[in-house]
């Protein structure tokens, strides 16, 4: 597991900006999980901007480069930066970067984990990515349903896929009582149900 006794983690994502999606979100935790264990990763989002600083860390991006050259760009980037700094890992919070990841280890033998999310990991999915998922030193799936799916692909150790769940920003959600009443009709949602509302407060 990481350890703040060494260097830098690279985390690289499609985007850490707050307009993403499921997966930005995820990354966004996800980073201040890392930042939480003592270890201060460096952050690349494909699709951000330029360097930017979020919640006191840095985040490199090629999101204003044309889409049809982002993502050698991206690469180009991501590969440069960890030959130059030689992080203790890289952490990739989508299977398509999978691959420059087991690139990157074979030249260098930095380890690297993949997180899987679900759809995304099929048996139809290119070589690349699935080589990439079993030459990885750690992959965290978000259920156990994924696991299940990144098991069944096979020729990856199980004792290697671990459970991470989303989890969500709790200064963004919080438990409350029910404000939206017009659901329950709507809906045939019982009293008693737990209901997550889009609605403020």
């Amino acid at each position: 597991m990481l350890s703040p006794t060494r260097s830098k983690v690279h985390l690289w994502a499609p985007s850490f900006r707050e307009f993403g999606g499921g997966i930005a979100a995820f990354s966004r935790e996800l980073a201040l999980g890392v930042l939480d264990c003592g270890v201060e990763p460096l952050l690349f989002g494909k699709h951000d901007q330029g360097s930017e600083h979020w919640k006191g860390l840095t985040a490199c991006g090629a999101g204003s480069i044309p889409m049809r050259l982002r993502t050698p760009v991206f690469a180009a980037m991501a590969l440069a930066k960890a030959l130059r700094e030689k992080p203790a890992e890289i952490i990739s919070t989508h299977l398509n970067f999978g691959p420059l990841a087991r690139f990157i280890k074979r030249v260098t033998g930095i380890p690297y984990t993949l997180v899987a999310h679900g759809i995304d990991v099929d048996q139809a999915m290119p070589a690349s990515r699935l080589e990439a998922l079993r030459g990885a030193d750690r992959i965290l799936a978000v259920s156990h349903w994924t696991r299940e799916r990144v098991l069944a692909l096979g020729g990856i150790d199980p004792g290697k896929v671990l459970i991470l769940p989303n989890t969500y920003d709790e200064e963004r959600f919080s438990p409350a009582p029910a404000r939206a009443p017009q659901l329950f009709g709507r809906y045939a949602i019982a009293a008693d149900e737990k209901v997550i509302s889009p609605f403020p407060g």
